[in-house]
């Protein structure tokens, strides 16, 4: 847990799916655990990062964007070695204090709208919410894609996939991505684990 809240992010080598939920137990309650699988678009979900993007890039994002409450960790486990990999991007970055990210953007989910501010502090720590698949600045929707430039440009983390490698970070402050995904990863798949506080 230290290492998660100085950096926002851990990698544990040589771990088992079960040692990865007792962790994530520990780390808060409501798990909620998933594998996720690469999809092509016609084949996901409605409105999921799949159906939009398929074996793509995926953008920047944070996990569970559109619910009530995101889960505050989310940790990820790949069974074998993958090429397409998860990119880490730190949300305390001065690269995304700008004002695009604190002002309200509207979310439009399936089941309902709802508007939110993307970067905004509590206490002492910033809280994220962020997909700009289902979210735009509120009365200027074109501005989304100057609002995730930065992303182009700023440090991130390359998580290069190995078998029983796992990552685990802080869903609010850390955002993440995905490299696409080549025909020789096949059906990429990791198992995700979701925490909520």
């Amino acid at each position: 847990m230290k290492e998660v809240e100085h950096h926002g992010w851990i990698v544990l080598p040589r771990t088992e799916p079960a040692q990865l939920l007792a962790l994530a137990h520990e780390l808060g309650v409501g798990t909620e655990v998933r594998w996720l699988r690469t999809q092509e678009r016609k084949e996901s979900q409605r409105r999921s990062l799949s159906s939009l993007h398929g074996r793509s890039n995926f953008p920047p994002h944070t996990d569970g964007a559109t619910r009530l409450r995101p889960p505050r960790f989310v940790a990820l486990l790949s069974e074998r070695s993958y090429r397409a990999a998860t990119l880490l991007f730190d949300g305390g970055d001065a690269a995304l204090a700008g004002p695009e990210f604190s002002r309200s953007w509207l979310v439009s989910d399936v089941s309902r709208r709802f508007y939110v501010v993307p970067r905004r502090r509590v206490g002492d720590r910033l809280r994220w919410r962020l997909n700009p698949d289902v979210m735009a600045p509120a009365g200027d929707a074109d501005q989304v894609a100057r609002a995730m430039e930065p992303f182009s440009w700023m440090a991130k983390v390359r998580i290069e996939w190995e078998p029983d490698l796992a990552v685990i970070w802080d869903n609010h402050r850390m955002l993440h991505a995905r490299e696409a995904v080549g025909s020789e990863d096949g059906e990429r798949a990791l198992l995700r684990v979701s925490v909520c506080e």
